[in-house]
């Protein structure tokens, strides 16, 4: 059997940045306090800014302030080595203030002595299935609205109809001993005389 040889480490280091650079994915790679320590060209279009404009600042700065705890708690846990890995969905914030979902998958990089180094973050823009999902969700709560109002308006012309049906038996319950008693009349009539009628 053949191995193949041990990839020398400064070729590793150069295919993983190749690899980082290349990746159509947002890629980031974050320190231990939590800040940005390099960021791919992905990353910068998803959000709007330059490597260079981000290198050293918190990764919590594009967080939405809505997410922002859930943002922090995720990179605390994972910094601090109760999460092996995390894969969560969060909101940011592009520098125009739009908002982007994305998918975040981060891995936990650890040093020689097994403490959390550093984290590679992967994000992937989901805002365009996020908005999918929210226009299926309007979609589905306006055709039950519409099936709610059909059903009321079947069931008010269903309860008219037995309303009407119910007062017809009763008109004619009532105009039932008229006509027995007119039966009855003609019945008596004699059979000549019935004929001249």
């Amino acid at each position: 059997m053949f191995q193949d040889a041990p990839t020398p480490p400064h070729l590793q280091e150069d295919l993983s940045r190749r690899a980082m650079l290349a990746s159509g994915v947002g890629m980031a790679i974050v320190d231990r306090e939590g800040r940005w320590v390099e960021v791919n060209p992905a990353f910068e279009r998803m959000f709007g800014y330059q490597g260079a404009d981000l290198v050293g600042r918190a990764t919590v700065e594009l967080a939405h302030p809505e997410d922002l705890d859930a943002v922090r708690t995720a990179f605390a846990s994972a910094l601090t080595g109760e999460t092996p890995a995390l894969d969560a969905q969060h909101r940011y914030l592009h520098r125009t203030g739009a908002v982007v979902w994305a998918q975040a998958n981060v891995a936990v990089m650890h040093d020689d002595d097994g403490q959390p180094n550093y984290l590679i973050v992967h994000l992937r823009d989901i805002s365009g299935q996020r908005e999918s999902e929210h226009a299926l969700q309007a979609l589905n709560e306006t055709l039950q609205h519409r099936v709610a109002q059909s059903a009321a308006a079947l069931e008010a012309e269903r309860a008219q109809d037995l309303h009407e049906v119910d007062s017809r038996r009763r008109t004619l319950g009532a105009l039932r001993p008229q006509v027995a008693e007119r039966v009855d009349l003609h019945a008596r009539i004699q059979p000549g005389a019935r004929e001249r009628l």
